[in-house]
């Protein structure tokens, strides 16, 4: 038995397979999990066999791919990427890339999951094909999607079973087969999208119907020893869809073919239930395990609980309650690949924790590769995994901000002697603003981390209240000095902007009350919606102005789905407890203004324009959200400072908390 959490590394054995414990590492894509092949299809990539076996190296019992499409005739997302399942001559080439894998997986002990998936009318046809789904009907964008008879369901089930079968030869334990979140399978779940009037439509049961042929194929294919688990939205969490009570009923058709249902929630083509497939910022830790515990406590497979969860306490929590059979974390482990190992060993404080930014999901956005906020090494993970450097050297650390913490904690792990200099009584930096957000739980959790880390280093020195000169610091003959002072908050040309009544944005936590009952905020991006949805939740009015057409344009294209959220709670009422955004209350406490310029500050609040005309607007305070700026008059301070000089963080470039913990990562490299 475990001593620190006994429920959640107690094992199961379901059908003479011995499960380590109850930690899942939930399917996602590594950052290179496929490369492509002479033939045109993909292949699982060497860095896939690394990564994956990673993460069972880091104590995971169940360790996930991401989906991979099983329909030759469709790319399954935007990514246009698809494996050769299908071809008579060539479909075994997959296997020894599968077998490193699994090997890999299975040296540490664990089980390997392999996830399949069909599109549906949310895949993209190989030139010459159809879009298909349930039911004949033609989508927003115009795109005719065709209904499919049994002879394309018979078809269909076979290229599951293909797939099963060659994941069985590649050694995989468990086939994950996906019935959620608007992919093919889950449309014919749903009302939505299951239109039918024949044996597959209407009721719980023929809806039911395909599914069930799917997975009775897998099993006829895969034989009895192989675990059968079926990934699904236990709410669709959208009017119109089916809710647990439904799922329940859903389950229950399929129980005597699949061994474990994960309890996922939402649709992909519906942004306001993805906030909760993939739960952000606003919502809370472990918000979809209501209904894993309602589809436990009425169905006879073993559940699996999925959404938000990062603590190990919650974790065992959900196990010791009778909430589900097994815990599911994606973004957790993308965090930190060691969770399970650092849990069960008593090490909760060095788990690294996920911010749930979303930023790791934007594989096909504006990156290219999913990244992770809070660990770069979750695209260097396999080169620079070991690299160690020539010579230790003596370096100073110049701010105790989240980019000063990061470099201090990677340079002194790899064994540099570090001094890091903080002129004020704390480390943190601009996160300390975290303190006061309710929503901003995750911030502060990951800056708590950085300062414990940083504080038991044997390589690391702190000194606080101290404020630091050129001249210090080459007499104290550092081999390399790292700047990381932060940047300045952007001062817009306003008339009268010097009048009392202003605040900067990152001034005002845990002083919110000097402002007052009416607020104007002078920028829309990220800072100045989540500071209006903050102000909000306090009681206050809140006027936003922003110069652009949109509010958040850049967050927008970075992290659309956070930026999502952040939007819909502009307009409606935040709640910690929300568990889906039907039916939440709208509010008018944020009067968003775009296209809008402010012009003065004034005795009663400020003068605006917008659309050519000028009004003021009375408010009690004005808060500045315009950003940061690198303030390079400080930064060139410490040019010479010793023989190396590196500038990271907002100081070097004004950015995302990812650039800070990034560049704390980055400098370690060079030194």
């Amino acid at each position: 038995m475990n001593r620190y959490y006994p429920h959640l590394f107690e094992p199961v054995t379901v059908r003479g397979k011995v499960i380590k414990n109850r930690v899942v590492s939930a399917p996602h894509s590594c950052p290179y999990m496929v490369e492509p092949s002479e033939n045109g299809f993909f292949n699982y990539s060497e860095d896939a066999a690394i990564y994956y076996a990673n993460i069972a190296r880091g104590g995971a019992a169940i360790v996930n791919t991401g989906h991979l499409g099983v329909d030759p005739r469709f790319y399954l997302g935007s990514n246009k990427m698809f494996f050769n399942f299908f071809s008579q001559t060539l479909r075994w080439h997959q296997i020894p890339n599968m077998r490193r894998m699994t090997t890999g997986i299975h040296a540490y002990g664990a089980l390997a999951s392999i996830e399949l998936n069909h599109g549906g009318d949310n895949a993209l046809p190989v030139e010459g094909n159809e879009v298909l789904g349930p039911s004949d009907y033609t989508r927003e964008d115009g795109v005719h999607v065709r209904g499919i008879d049994e002879k394309e369901m018979d078809l269909i089930a076979d290229y599951f079973a293909d797939a099963a079968e060659i994941g069985v030869r590649g050694d995989f334990d468990v086939i994950n087969i996906h019935g959620g979140h608007h992919w093919l399978l889950g449309q014919f779940f749903s009302p939505l999208t299951n239109h039918r009037t024949d044996q597959y439509g209407g009721s719980t049961e023929n809806r039911a119907r395909f599914p069930r042929m799917v997975l009775e194929r897998v099993r006829q294919r895969v034989g009895d020893k192989i675990l059968i688990k079926m990934r699904f939205s236990a709410s669709e969490l959208t009017e119109g869809g089916y809710d647990i009570d439904e799922a329940i009923a859903l389950i229950q058709c399929l129980e005597d073919v699949i061994d474990i249902v994960q309890c996922s929630a939402g649709r992909l083509d519906n942004l306001d239930s993805e906030m909760f497939t993939f739960p952000t910022q606003y919502a809370e830790h472990g918000v979809n395990a209501y209904l894993a515990k309602k589809m436990k406590e009425n169905v006879n497979v073993l559940v699996e609980t999925i959404g938000g969860i990062n603590e190990p306490e919650m974790a065992e929590r959900f196990i010791r309650e009778g909430y589900a059979d097994f815990v599911g974390m994606a973004r957790s482990f993308i965090a930190d690949p060691n969770w399970a190992y650092k849990a069960e060993h008593g090490m909760a404080e060095e788990i690294r924790p996920c911010i749930r930014c979303i930023r790791c999901m934007d594989s096909n956005g504006s990156t290219g590769v999913g990244e992770c906020t809070v660990n770069p090494r979750r695209i260097l993970y396999r080169e620079f995994l070991n690299e160690l450097p020539q010579k230790h050297k003596r370096v100073a650390v110049v701010g105790g901000g989240p980019a000063g913490l990061a470099a201090a904690l990677e340079l002194g792990n790899k064994g540099h002697k570090v001094t890091l200099y903080e002129k004020e009584q704390r480390l943190g930096g601009r996160l300390s603003f975290a303190d006061y957000i309710e929503f901003k739980e995750d911030i502060r959790r990951y800056r708590d981390y950085l300062i414990h880390q940083v504080k038991k280093n044997p390589n690391v020195e702190i000194k606080l209240e101290t404020e630091v000169s050129r001249m210090l610091l080459a007499q104290e003959h550092f081999d390399a000095v790292i700047v990381a002072i932060g940047a300045k908050e952007v001062m817009p040309p306003i008339e009268n902007i010097s009048n009392k009544k202003v605040h900067f944005a990152g001034d005002i936590y845990g002083k919110e009350s000097a402002l007052g009952d009416t607020v104007i905020i002078i920028g829309g991006g990220q800072v100045g919606c989540e500071t209006a949805i903050h102000l909000a939740s306090k009681g206050k009015k809140i006027y936003l102005i922003e110069m652009d057409p949109e509010v958040m344009r850049e967050s927008k294209a970075i992290l659309p789905d956070e930026s999502h959220a952040t939007m819909f709670y502009l307009s409606h009422q935040y709640e910690k407890t929300h568990k889906s955004f039907v039916g939440v209350e709208k509010s008018d406490r944020i009067t968003v203004m775009t296209s809008t310029r402010c012009l003065k500050i004034t005795e009663k609040g400020a003068m605006v324009e917008t659309d050519g005309r000028r009004k003021e607007i009375a408010a009690d305070g004005i808060v500045i959200a315009a950003g940061l700026r690198e303030d390079i008059a400080e930064n060139r301070k410490f040019e010479n400072a010793a023989e190396e000089v590196l500038y990271i963080g907002d100081c070097k470039r004004a950015g995302s908390l990812r650039d800070t913990s990034a560049g704390g990562y980055y400098v370690s490299l060079r030194l």
